[in-house]
């Protein structure tokens, strides 16, 4: 009887380890978007310019709360495998200054340090891309640093992180 005991709890730990399989991500990449070109037949956009300093300037257009406005277009790519039916990636991005976030359709949230979202990945293993943009009308404008923290989860597992500094026009004269 002790043996079978012995055997039943080693076939439950075998069939506990063969379940368990880690997302993996790899080819990460963050900085600015090109949403107008694409270097894949998968996807609609590409981070044509990897960077850690995102400098904010305007010179392309998204629709914001139903209006088409200046933005500069960023993003997130990055290829996956090893992914479970129906996974999503859990991201948060916390920021150091309050903002207000929105999309196309709406003005969301007003002063907000955090947003929450999520990425659905396709199929067991792929590449996703995700644009994101950032209107400087927006912005409060007695900064011109704002430092971004993204977290992404999948499964309580964080498995993405990076930091993002944005940099935003000064619009301070020398006189003051």
């Amino acid at each position: 009887m002790e043996k079978l005991l012995v055997f039943i709890a080693g076939l439950a730990i075998f069939a506990w380890a063969s379940d368990t399989h880690a997302l993996e991500i790899s080819h990460l990449k963050t900085g600015l978007a090109c949403v107008k070109t694409t270097t894949r037949s998968d996807t609609d956009g590409w981070i044509c310019q990897p960077m850690k300093d995102i400098y904010i300037v305007d010179q392309g257009t998204c629709v914001y709360d139903k209006k088409e406005v200046p933005c500069t277009w960023t993003g997130i790519e990055f290829d996956y495998a090893d992914a479970k039916l129906g996974t999503r990636l859990a991201c948060v991005t916390t920021s150091s200054m309050p903002d207000r976030l929105g999309n196309p359709d709406s003005s969301a949230k007003q002063a907000a340090k955090s947003n929450f979202y999520q990425l659905n990945l396709k199929g067991s293993s792929g590449h996703r891309f995700e644009a994101q943009y950032i209107v400087f009308a927006l912005h409060d404008q007695k900064t011109s640093e704002v430092l971004e923290q993204t977290n992404c989860a999948a499964d309580g597992k964080t498995v993405i992180s990076y930091t993002q500094i944005l940099h935003f026009p000064s619009l301070k004269t020398d006189n003051g």
